[in-house]
């Protein structure tokens, strides 16, 4: 990250005149903004710096340029920098800007004032900034629907005409903005930072036709095509090429359904070609639900519809806003009339380098390679997020496992490190962390410890992928909080997470009472990985917390090893004195009725190395066991889970066990289905929408079946064991902070190189 210079934040933050209207960005309008500048010729480079709470999208001249910003803390804004010269050639052109307000309520974007900052420089100089020549004014023509980012009830924001942008000219109802202070010195704002990432790139995409024909559907805003579709008798057929144009006729067939291939964060468009009577389009991004392709169903409220609204009566082209997460887009018209349509998409996509590649015989592990980075790129926008979907936030579990896969799968440690600390900067002084990045408040009670801790360990290994220690520097603190926090909620040596945190851990039958042995096992791996970063860094006041936090865990840890089970077991039961002074979560109830073994808890201990080696040697033959039954409570687990379990039992075991359990759930699943992308859980259903946790099984192939590991921190000396269960030859080539590593089977000999100087272990 750079500093902004003081020279280049000349600019302000600016909403409109009223601005109590924004006060309250959960119900604030979307606000417009436009200001015109002349270009000189000969003007050298030109870099367009922009910023906003919560969203933006920028034209120039009528034409779309993107969106943003990038998500961070109030305490670090990040400012986007785009190169200009492509879009503000020589001359005058005419600035345009749509303000978004949140989406989706609290728990998905911070609650911070509406505001916009932006500047031009040319080389060295600053030549345009956001102040009181600026105009705004309500964009009005949109409501603001909760979840569904925007619904126009007329004109969209953006018409095609050359040089036009509709509602942006000149009129009585724009004013001078209101300044509400310079860049990084206006409260809730802190110090602003440019974003080193790479924005998102939009590419031009093809669409399939896979149901068309008419439904009964009269547009009420709050609504969506979940009821109608369902009523309707429709199906998803072969999706076919799509025509060039297409009619829909408000008496007639008035609904065609297109197919992107798979979920994406996408902008949808269309160019109207004719036009007869007065008919409104309206748009839904669409996943699919029991078959059938619906409007995103998410939580399956009412609100939920994803959906924009254009009246047309003559031809032109309209775009989407903010891109959006979805598979399916489906158009619709009621009114009078009918209307000639050719469909238009663009994907919006995070630009993953090409630093790692995967080349397998085994078609079953080249098609989990294959459809985890598709679900990589469909789970990221500015971030790692959940999903692109639904809920497009940050959440910790999402970002360590979707991170680690994002590392192996592209060589791209940018965007995980980036995540990554994003969490650390939400870790409160009492080492709470929002549990969403951002949440509404930074002191904000939605902490999930089970992710949390997570995320601590992730920190380790994500320092061991590139021997950062500036970054391991920064984040440090925050795991030192965390550990914190936990030692504080101890209870008889073991940690109960307090009463007001959502204690949830997997899909799975985890049993999630207090002294639950899945939560004490992630908190002792965490103190663990604080200690080992501590050390390299020299920390010593931390090195000696661990080493007390960890031996008091390590201690009462060994309690939940049950001899007659010969096994760990999932719960203990607190002493009668204690379990009176312990207030039980509404969050900590498992999914179905707890076993007392299970998979995740033998699985943490064997990674933990906990026991002697008798028990340990037990510990692997459980796992083995549990694996091999039919799946079932004591073994199911979610996507982003899989590979944090399995990845320490593939050095233990025969790696046969693991590559059955993978067929039954990626195979039977995912692929077995001809899902282009990983769900949320392990279901079968080829319309899923994508998560980005699925890709936690990169993490397994790499290090644990291919055996190849970082042995100290950003490769320096490298372990390779492979255990590859896998047909025919497989290679695997990764750029890393020490050079190129490759590794490679042909015709059963393991080969492996290294940049010179690198040490095998």
């Amino acid at each position: 990250m750079s500093q902004i210079t003081e020279k280049a934040a000349a600019a302000n933050w600016i909403t409109l005149r009223d601005w109590r209207r924004v006060a309250l960005p959960t119900h604030a309008p979307y606000i417009a903004f436009r200001r015109d500048i002349t270009i000189p010729a000969g003007r050298g480079k030109v870099d367009f710096f922009i910023t906003a709470s919560a969203g933006y999208t920028l034209w120039v001249d009528g034409k779309l340029v993107g969106s943003g910003p990038a998500r961070s803390w109030p305490g670090r804004w990040l400012v986007d920098r785009l190169e200009a010269s492509r879009f503000l050639p020589a001359g005058r052109r005419r600035i345009a800007v749509l303000l978004h307000p949140p989406t989706g309520g609290p728990a998905y974007g911070l609650s911070l004032p509406l505001g916009l900052c932006a500047w031009i420089t040319m080389g060295n100089r600053t030549v345009l900034g956001t102040d009181e020549a600026w105009l705004a004014r309500e964009a009005d023509w949109i409501q603001h629907n909760n979840l569904v980012t925007a619904l126009p009830v007329g004109w969209q924001e953006h018409h095609t005409a050359p040089g036009r942008w509709t509602l942006a000219a000149p009129g009585k109802d724009w004013r001078p903005a209101k300044i509400l202070g310079p860049l990084g010195q206006t409260p809730p704002w802190g110090r602003a930072e440019v974003h080193d990432l790479p924005t998102a790139v939009e590419k031009e995409m093809d669409l399939r036709t896979v149901w068309s024909g008419r439904i009964g559907y009269n547009g009420q805003p709050s609504g969506n095509l979940i009821a109608p579709f369902l009523d309707a008798t429709t199906y998803v057929m072969k999706g076919r090429e799509q025509d060039a144009a297409f009619w829909l006729e408000c008496g007639g067939r008035n609904t065609i359904t297109l197919d992107t291939g798979r979920t994406r964060n996408m902008r949808p468009g269309f160019r109207v070609l004719a036009c007869q009577g007065k008919v409104s389009l309206d748009c839904f991004l669409d996943i699919s639900f029991n078959g059938r392709p619906t409007a995103g169903t998410g939580f399956g409220t009412h609100h939920e519809g994803s959906c924009d609204s254009i009246r047309v009566d003559q031809p032109q082209v309209w775009w989407r806003t903010q891109p959006r997460g979805g598979r399916f887009i489906t158009w619709s018209a009621r009114g009078r009339g009918r209307v000639l349509v050719q469909p238009l998409c663009r994907s919006v996509e995070y630009p993953y380098p090409a630093k790692a590649t995967f080349n397998c015989d085994d078609p079953f592990y080249q098609r989990l390679w294959d459809v985890a980075g598709e679900t990589i790129r469909a789970s990221t926008t500015d971030v790692l997020v959940d999903t692109c979907f639904r809920e497009n936030a940050l959440w910790t579990f999402d970002a360590c496992a979707t991170g680690m896969g994002t590392f192996y799968r592209f060589g791209d440690p940018a965007m995980p490190g980036h995540c990554f600390r994003l969490v650390a900067e939400g870790v409160q002084e009492d080492g709470t962390v929002a549990g969403i990045v951002p949440s509404q408040g930074e002191g904000m009670a939605c902490m999930l410890p089970d992710q949390t801790l997570n995320w601590v360990h992730t920190c380790l290994r994500y320092h061991d992928l590139t021997g950062d220690d500036v970054w391991a520097r920064f984040v440090l603190p925050g795991m030192r909080k965390v550990m914190g926090f936990v030692a504080r909620n101890c209870h008889e040596g073991l940690f109960v997470p307090p009463a007001w945190t959502w204690h949830w851990v997997d899909w799975a039958a985890i049993d999630k009472r207090p002294y639950s042995a899945v939560v004490n096992l992630l908190a002792l791996r965490a103190g663990e990985a604080t200690g080992i970063l501590a050390q390299r860094l020299g920390a010593k006041e931390t090195v000696k917390e661990m080493k007390s936090i960890r031996h008091s865990l390590r201690m009462a840890c060994q309690r939940f090893y049950d001899n007659r089970k010969d096994a760990w077991v999932s719960h203990l039961e607190p002493s009668r004195g204690v379990r009176a002074r312990i207030e039980r979560s509404n969050h900590d109830t498992p999914h179905e009725v707890a076993q007392p073994v299970i998979l995740h808890v033998n699985a943490l201990a064997l990674e933990l190395g906990l026991g002697n080696r008798e028990v340990q040697s037990r510990t692997v033959q459980r796992c083995v066991d549990l694996l091999r039954q039919p799946l079932g409570p004591a073994n199911a687990c979610g996507p982003g889970w899989i590979g944090s379990l399995l990845t320490p039992c593939c050095g233990s075991m025969d790696p046969g066990v693991i590559h059955r359990h993978l067929q039954r759930t990626y195979g039977q699943c995912f692929l077995d289905s001809g899902a282009p992308t990983f769900g949320e859980g392990f279901s079968a259903n080829p319309f899923n929408t994508a998560h980005g946790w699925g890709a936690s099984v990169i993490a397994l192939m790499v290090e644990g079946l291919l055996g190849l590991r970082p042995g100290s921190p950003g490769w320096r000396t490298v372990r390779f064991a492979p255990r590859w269960p896998g047909q025919g030859d497989v290679a695997y080539t990764l750029e890393t902070a020490n050079g190129r590593i490759s590794v490679r089977r042909s015709n059963g000999k393991w080969t492996m190189r290294t940049a010179r100087g690198v040490v095998t272990r």
